[in-house]
């Protein structure tokens, strides 16, 4: 399309500038090469040359297929591009297309020796070869007057496809009526071909028209178009009036002339389609840098996520682990109330962090669905024991009922959408129960999670997938979150392929019910369980801890030696390695993954086993969530710990590993 900038027009699909350059420079070559070819040629062109059969319907069938593509490709470039002078090339092409095949029906010796197809008159092919060659001349020469006042006009299309078919018919209808008029009406014409099988001055004068035609358009396009198509169409253009040239010179049929001009005109209709198939090898090749970008940009984005993701995490981690070791300190009943309520506020923020950087990471295609066959009555019992607690102190009963079904689907996302589900359930019921139930219908499971709660008004059923809103205006963050929940759970839906629905009823309640494919009950794998909170046994075991942040490190050293645990922290590789070798009776190593200066705690967890000649428990806490550290620590043998993870959690995790 053609775009006005401070008051000059610029064609983004024909600019002027290298590609137009070198098109221009190559047409100038193309010509200086075709006029030394005619020059050369010319003396000899009414020579006889020799009698080759089925050159005629060689010749046809060739310029129709490349004429007839290039038509083709021509409408399509119109319809990215609607002006006229794309209109009418395409017009110009698909006419010359179309009138070798009356010209193969009426030519002598075409097919049959010395007969024509039809049993047409003798000037009939005369008539149809000048009216083809005129006819693609005219259409041309008009072709780039309109694409010449192009600077100055805007002569856009709107109903593109409808001027397409109207072209075709026009074109069609034309080619129909000179043929019939040539066939009909022969003998009331002036002769164009006299014997022995040469032209007259009239046929004569009617391809010089076409010549000066031809010549017209080439002037037009060197002097005022100058861009990358026409250019090439100049190339073409000028093939053509070399064909036209040496063929008048050369006469009779199979004469030098004659046999080169064919030869000629088969070039002049590849021209085109091969400037096609630049553009579209072009096109792929830009296609491919975009796509590397497209990569390394999406590269970009995961690397940010991750650092975001390790660095806000840091910090988090922190604050629960210095919240626990407060919690266990404090003997005032008033220090009690505010470490707790710290404790609250940090939870609502660590939740709020996963909440964005979940989204983040969906936006950025950073999460890969892994679909495999997953047992549900597994996950339901993880969920069960995770969700058991918090519903208790709410006072609600939470039912989650086995069902022995397999689901085809991505443990973990399929687990991370229920929890936000019962997450939500349990935030927004203040009595009653929480139920979770799964259900075959046909060749589907349904999942349905319904609550007792105050329901959602169905003014706000279209809405509550979207981020950060709330049904019934501004939420208390601090208790019922902070509306990323549902908006995750759609993101996911969509990524698995899934289907979610919700159905509400004010002051009653409300279901979730997801819909997805049953799988194989044969391949089914348990899906990972998140770790709940239970009292933690001391027994003054020695445990070594390698972290860089000293923040981190002073919080996991301090709540470890308030619960009883005998520690040795460390930053490095190397300072483990000389601890452990003098303390040899380390039965726990915890080990963040990315260390400082590129060491990763996987080093540790080999050199430290290898110096005290066991295998010593081992824990990796990162604030990575790429999926690659769960394998990980399964190739390492060592429990995979996530921050933010709160004391009690952190603590549970030790004490049953």
């Amino acid at each position: 399309m053609r775009t006005y900038v401070s008051g000059a027009e610029v064609d983004d699909n024909s600019p002027r500038g290298p590609p137009a350059n070198s098109a221009f420079a190559i047409s100038i070559a193309f010509i200086c090469t075709y006029a030394i070819f005619a020059l050369a040629v010319i003396p000899f062109a009414a020579n006889p040359g020799p009698v080759i059969p089925g050159i005629t319907a060689a010749f046809v069938a060739t310029v129709f297929i490349t004429e007839l593509s290039t038509s083709f490709l021509l409408f399509v470039h119109f319809r990215a591009n609607p002006h006229w002078s794309l209109l009418i090339l395409g017009s110009a092409f698909l006419y010359s297309a179309f009138m070798v095949v009356p010209h193969l029906l009426t030519f002598p010796g075409a097919v049959l020796a010395d007969q024509t197809l039809v049993g047409s008159p003798r000037q009939t092919a005369g008539y149809i070869f000048v009216s083809w060659i005129t006819g693609f001349a005219l259409l041309t020469f008009v072709s780039v007057l309109f694409e010449a006042h192009a600077s100055r006009h805007q002569f856009a299309l709107v109903r593109v496809d409808r001027a397409v078919c109207t072209a075709v018919s026009a074109v069609s209808v034309v080619i129909l009526s000179v043929t019939l008029i040539a066939i009909l009406l022969d003998d009331h014409l002036p002769a164009l071909v006299k014997e022995p099988q040469s032209w007259t001055g009239y046929s004569q004068f009617l391809i010089l028209i076409a010549i000066a035609l031809f010549a017209g358009s080439i002037a037009i396009v060197l002097f005022s178009v100058r861009n990358e198509l026409f250019l090439w169409l100049v190339m073409a253009l000028a093939t053509d009036v070399i064909a036209c040239i040496i063929s008048e010179v050369g006469g009779a049929r199979y004469s030098v002339g004659w046999l080169m001009g064919r030869l000629t005109w088969i070039i002049s209709g590849c021209v085109l389609f091969l400037y096609f198939l630049r553009q579209f090898g072009r096109q792929q090749n830009q296609l491919v840098a975009s796509q590397n970008s497209l990569d390394q940009a999406r590269e970009m984005k995961d690397r940010i996520l991750a650092i975001a993701s390790h660095d806000l995490r840091q910090p988090l981690q922190t604050l629960f682990l210095l919240n626990g070791v407060l919690r266990r300190l404090a003997t005032d009943s008033h220090v009690a109330t505010a470490v707790a309520g710290q404790e609250k506020a940090i939870q609502a923020m660590s939740e709020l962090l996963d909440s964005l950087l979940d989204i983040s990471k969906l936006e950025a295609g950073a999460t890969k669905p892994q679909i495999t066959d997953v047992d549900l009555d597994e996950l339901f019992e993880g969920l069960r024991v995770e969700f058991a607690g918090i519903a208790a102190a709410k006072g609600l009963h939470l039912e989650i009922l086995s069902s022995n079904e397999t689901a085809r689907t991505d443990p973990k996302l399929l687990g991370q959408v229920l929890r936000n589900l019962l997450s939500n359930a349990i935030k927004f019921t203040h009595e009653g129960s929480v139920r979770m139930q799964c259900m075959r219908e046909a060749a589907q499971l349904r999942i349905d999670v319904t609550d007792t709660g105050r329901g959602i008004a169905s003014e706000h059923l279209p809405h509550i997938f979207e981020e950060f809103y709330q049904a019934g205006g501004m939420p208390n963050t601090a208790h019922e979150g902070h509306g990323l929940g549902l908006g995750i759970v759609r993101r996911l839906i969509q990524l698995l392929g899934h289907q979610i629905k919700v159905a509400s009823t004010v002051g009653e309640g409300a279901t979730f019910s997801m819909v997805l494919p049953v799988g194989s009950a044969r391949s089914r794998v348990a899906p990972p369980i998140k770790a709940s909170s239970q009292d933690v046994r001391i027994d003054h075991a020695h445990v070594m801890v390698v972290e860089d942040d000293a923040f981190v490190l002073s919080g996991v050293c301090s709540l470890l030696e308030t619960v009883g645990y005998r520690v040795t922290g460390v930053t490095s590789v190397a300072e483990a390695l000389k601890q452990a070798h003098e303390q040899k009776d380390i039965v726990l190593l915890i080990t963040d993954f990315h260390l400082a200066n590129g060491e990763l705690g996987t080093e540790a967890i080999r050199s430290i086993r290898s110096v005290l000649g066991r295998d010593v428990k081992a824990f990796l806490l990162t604030g990575d969530t790429s999926s690659r550290l769960q394998t990980i620590a399964r190739e390492n043998d060592a429990c995979l710990m996530s921050k933010p993870i709160n004391a009690d959690e952190f603590l549970g995790l030790l004490s049953r590993n």
